[in-house]
C-alpha cells in the first residue's frame, strides 16, 4: 500500500502508469508528476508545477512513453502533448486541443482526443505526425450518443485493433485495425449493484483485463461514507469472453485509476488516496 509521505503528496491521482519499472502517478490538482519503484514503492523523485510555462501543467490527465526513451503527457487544459525527459526536463511540445488519455503499443504512441467534441478519436503519434486512426465522433453520432458523460471512453491498442471501454453507457467496443466498430459481444462481469464504472482496459499477456466498479447509492448516505460497493478485474481474451475475475477487497473505492505490471496489478482508491497492489494469480 502507498499513501502519502513526508516528501510527497496525493491530493488527486487521476492516471497511474508502469514505465520501465516505474510507477508514475499524475496528480492533477497539484499538477505534478510523482515517480516511485514498483517494487519497493520507495520515493525517487516528483517533478512539474502549475502553469503554461514548458514543464508545466494545468490539468494534465495520462503519462507514456514516446517510443524514444523520452515521456508524453497529455496536458490538457494547455491544449498540447509535453515531451519530457524521464527527469521531468521539457523536450518539445505540440499542440492538441483537448488531449485526453496516451496509450503505448509495439513502440507506437496513441493519444485521444476528449470525449464529446468533434474531433474525438484515437490518434497514432510519430514524430510530427498525428494521425486519425478511430474516428469516435462519427461512431458517437451514427450511434445517437447524448451528453459528453455518455460518451465517456477510455481504450487499449492491441495487435488485432483498438479496444474501448464506454463507461457512460456500460459497454465495451471493439474497433479493427482499420477502425471500423465489430460486433464483437463482450460478457458483462457480475457486478451486483447499479451504477457500474468500467476503468481502463489493460493489455494483459494475449488477452486484456478491465477494471469495473458498482455501487448501490440507494443505500449511501448524504456523505458517501456509508455505501455498498463492488469492484472487480475481468480477464477476458480477445473475442470478448469472459476467462477470469479477480475480486478486490471490499474497502477499495471507486477508482478507473489503475495500471499492471506483468502479474500486479496497481490501483488508486479515491477516497483513501492511496495506491494498492493487488498480484494477479
Amino acid at each position: 500500500m502507498l499513501s502519502s509521505g513526508h516528501e510527497y503528496y496525493f491530493s488527486f491521482p487521476i492516471e497511474l502508469n508502469i514505465i520501465d519499472d516505474l510507477l508514475y502517478i499524475i496528480d492533477q490538482k497539484t499538477n505534478t508528476i510523482l515517480v516511485f519503484d514498483s517494487h519497493s514503492f520507495s520515493f525517487i523523485r516528483k517533478f512539474g508545477q502549475t502553469g503554461s510555462d514548458p514543464g508545466c501543467f494545468d490539468r494534465p490527465l495520462s503519462i507514456n512513453k514516446d517510443g524514444w526513451g523520452n515521456l508524453a503527457v497529455s496536458d490538457y487544459n494547455n491544449d498540447r502533448l509535453q515531451i519530457i525527459s524521464p527527469y521531468g526536463d521539457f523536450l518539445q511540445e505540440f499542440e492538441l486541443i483537448y488531449p485526453w488519455k496516451t496509450a503505448f503499443y509495439d513502440q507506437q504512441l496513441y493519444i485521444d482526443v476528449l470525449p464529446g467534441s468533434d474531433q474525438a478519436g484515437i490518434y497514432s503519434f510519430s514524430g510530427n505526425d498525428i494521425s486519425l486512426e478511430v474516428d469516435l465522433d462519427n461512431y458517437f453520432n451514427k450511434n445517437k450518443f447524448g451528453s459528453i458523460l455518455d460518451k465517456y471512453y477510455t481504450y487499449c491498442v492491441t495487435d488485432w485493433g483498438y479496444l474501448t471501454s464506454l463507461s457512460g453507457r456500460d459497454e465495451i467496443i471493439f474497433f479493427n485495425n482499420s477502425g471500423k466498430p465489430l460486433k464483437t459481444k463482450v460478457d458483462k462481469l457480475p457486478l451486483i449493484y447499479e451504477n457500474t464504472l468500467y476503468g481502463k482496459p489493460l493489455n494483459y499477456q494475449d488477452d486484456f483485463l478491465v477494471l469495473a466498479t458498482s455501487n448501490d447509492h440507494q443505500i449511501a448516505d448524504s456523505t458517501q461514507t456509508v455505501i455498498s460497493y463492488q469492484t472487480l478485474i475481468g480477464k477476458y481474451n480477445k473475442k470478448g469472453k469472459l476467462e477470469k475475475i479477480y475480486e478486490l477487497p471490499d474497502h477499495l473505492w471507486l477508482t478507473d485509476s489503475w495500471a499492471i505490471n506483468q502479474d500486479e496489478a496497481f490501483i488508486y482508491d479515491t477516497r483513501e488516496l492511496r495506491i494498492y497492489k493487488f498480484i494477479l494469480d
